[in-house]
């Protein structure tokens, strides 16, 4: 149970983060705990994705357990599935620490980018509708601090919401999400522009065919 002292600090989000794990519907997971190597482990789908660039794997530096440390130049995994959004709800949730203005944590290629931070170091999303009414969503959360933050992105059918460390930091309305032709990369952009590149650690990186909110 979380500790009920009407705080929310680091205990409560390891109790969230194991709280997630339980749920049905996890459709990708990358733990990111190897100790070498050049592939990352789905342990959902079980398949050997591929690390580029040179980023470093860290143990014991991760939130739970192991992260990735990359670089912020050429660094990302590449995984040849991913969710088609247009079929309903999913959620996507990840740990990072560092990253600079204007890099991406998660996209989708022939997409968008998933989870990302502005030009000021906010946490936003570009993934939208398909129609001209889709336009990113932006929160005030800024996750550059080089602190751990637990950063997720909800949609349940027509609410988009941006979550930061357990908290709901932006939410619209979205009544549909834009039909995507599968696979992910974790670590840069969706069309690998050079500024997109992570310069930091991300662990832990779920997604879910279902809206888990915090």
């Amino acid at each position: 149970m979380p500790w009920g002292d009407g705080v929310v600090d680091v205990e409560d989000l390891k109790v969230l983060a194991q709280h997630l794990f339980t749920y049905p519907g996890a459709v990708a997971h990358w733990k990111l705990d190897e100790t070498e190597g050049n592939f990352a482990h789905e342990s959902v789908g079980g398949s050997e994705d591929v690390v580029m660039g040179s980023p470093h794997w860290r143990p014991t530096g991760g939130k739970v357990h192991g992260a990735l440390e990359f670089d912020g130049v050429d660094d990302c995994v590449i995984s040849s599935s991913g969710p088609n959004l247009a079929k309903g709800p999913f959620s996507a949730y990840a740990w990072v620490k560092g990253a600079a203005p204007g890099q991406v944590i998660i996209s989708q290629p022939a997409g968008a980018n998933w989870l990302m931070t502005d030009a000021e170091g906010k946490l936003m999303t570009e993934l939208t509708s398909s129609g001209r009414d889709g336009t990113p969503l932006q929160s005030q959360a800024i996750i550059i601090d080089g602190q751990w933050h637990n950063i997720g992105l909800v949609w349940d059918g027509s609410q988009r919401t941006l979550c930061v460390d357990g908290v709901v930091v932006a939410e619209d309305t979205q009544s549909s999400m834009a039909a995507s032709a599968g696979g992910l990369y974790i670590g840069v952009g969706k069309d690998f522009a050079p500024g997109s590149f992570f310069s930091g650690l991300i662990d832990d990186v779920r997604i879910y065919d279902r809206a888990i909110h915090p």
